[in-house]
């Protein structure tokens, strides 16, 4: 059953090139002899405990997926054939030795990479650190940048989603310190963070808010698929973002699937109520038309008792940066497999760098287009009614140049 919501790893061909990738790893999962497991690294006198260390990941690439040139970089090379992951461990063993050859590790390949640009990516439920080192190399391919993978300790299981839920959020204050640190890192290093959260890891940086709210760490916040409350991300949204709107080159991208099963199953979960990656629930308006939700962002980043209570117009420079820098992207034609919810590497490199879409389509303005069956199912059956949000989505598409080729790597929830 397990075949149903994972994709197997692509086997390299005679017309595909294997790359070897390094991916810096941060992680809080108890270490195996040559990976780590799915349970908690155990804490004994700290709650600061973190590993860290490279992994090396071989990943193909077809011939027809020529890199661009803001793809290219030294940090990844050649390989001769596919090979397990290889883990080199730093002496690390808490946030506070992040400093060490954590550090080290991220200037050496920023300084070996021609963008002063880093990726973060937390991957979902139902992911082995191995799944998540291969999703993390494939994300270093499509940006050419280094990444960084957070990886909490997911059981790899279908059946132990609860479990993933709670060990989820036992990793938060580690997740919240390793930020922390990162805020450190980009001040002295100057460079450029950037976020990819998929599935279950959007709880991570979502619950993280509270902490980052006006730091402005990350520049462009890709997230995927998120498992997460749709109406509650906005309560986050509404308490958190500064009045003035978001800061000068912060961008915030939703990407969502009506293809995607995996978020649908979990609506019936949760009594029906939307999961923010479905992009259905009619409050995401606050995002594709934030005028309609001029009472919601009055009152944004706070209560304001000095305020006129019976003025609901919105602040004219908060409604124009969560038009022009908040957007919606419907995915669902980069989607694949039965399930759907992977993460499309290719598209989040392209949208980064060429704010477009990769070769082969295009992105057209236009109203949602709804869930797909199973969603409306457990809708109806929970007795909740859902509604596309109002306003425009960004909608990608196949072009009249047709569809570009894609590497699928492993994937789960």
């Amino acid at each position: 059953m397990a075949m149903l919501f994972s994709c197997p790893a692509t086997i390299a061909g005679e017309h595909q090139q294997i790359l070897k990738v390094p991916v810096i790893y941060v992680t809080d999962r108890q270490p195996l002899k040559n990976s780590f497991g799915p349970r908690r690294l155990l804490e004994k006198d700290t709650v600061s405990g973190l590993r860290s260390g490279v992994v090396e990941v071989c990943v193909p690439q077809t011939n027809s997926e020529q890199l661009a040139d803001w793809q290219k970089t030294e940090n990844i090379t050649p390989a001769d054939a596919m090979q397990a992951p290889e883990i080199k461990q730093f002496n690390c063993h808490s946030t506070a030795d992040l400093s060490g050859e954590f550090d080290t590790a991220v200037k050496d390949q920023l300084t070996r990479s021609p963008k002063k640009e880093l990726f973060v990516f937390i991957h979902g439920f139902n992911n082995s650190f191995d799944v998540a080192a291969e999703n993390a190399a494939q994300l270093a391919v499509c940006t050419g940048c280094p990444v960084v993978l957070y990886s909490w300790p997911s059981a790899s299981k279908l059946y132990r989603y609860s479990l993933d839920e709670c060990n989820n959020e036992w990793s938060q204050e580690h997740f919240n310190q390793f930020l922390e640190h990162l805020l450190q890192l980009k001040d002295k290093q100057g460079c450029k963070l950037n976020l990819v959260a998929h599935s279950m890891g959007n709880r991570l940086f979502v619950r993280a808010v509270p902490v980052l709210a006006g730091k402005g760490i990350f520049n462009d916040i890709f997230m995927v698929n998120p498992d997460f409350d749709a109406e509650t991300f906005i309560h986050y949204l509404a308490r958190y973002i500064p009045p003035g709107g978001l800061k000068p080159g912060v961008r915030a991208q939703l990407l969502i699937s009506r293809k995607d099963k995996a978020l649908a199953a979990a609506e019936g979960l949760f009594g029906g109520y939307t999961r923010l990656g479905q992009g259905l629930d009619s409050s995401l308006s606050a995002i594709t038309s934030p005028q309609i939700f001029s009472n919601l962002w009055s009152h944004a980043g706070g209560s304001h008792p000095e305020a006129d209570a019976k003025d609901t117009s919105a602040n004219p420079a908060l409604v124009a940066s969560i038009q022009k820098d908040c957007r919606i992207y419907d995915v669902t034609e980069l989607d694949h497999g039965i399930i759907g919810h992977k993460v499309p590497h290719e598209f989040i490199g392209w949208m980064h760098f060429r704010d477009q879409a990769p070769p082969g389509y295009e992105i057209i303005v236009s109203k949602s287009q709804g869930g797909n069956r199973m969603s409306r199912l457990f809708a109806r059956k929970l007795k909740q009614y859902i509604e596309s949000p109002s306003g425009d989505i960004s909608i990608v598409t196949k072009s009249n140049s047709g569809k570009v080729a894609q590497t699928r790597t492993k994937g789960s929830f």
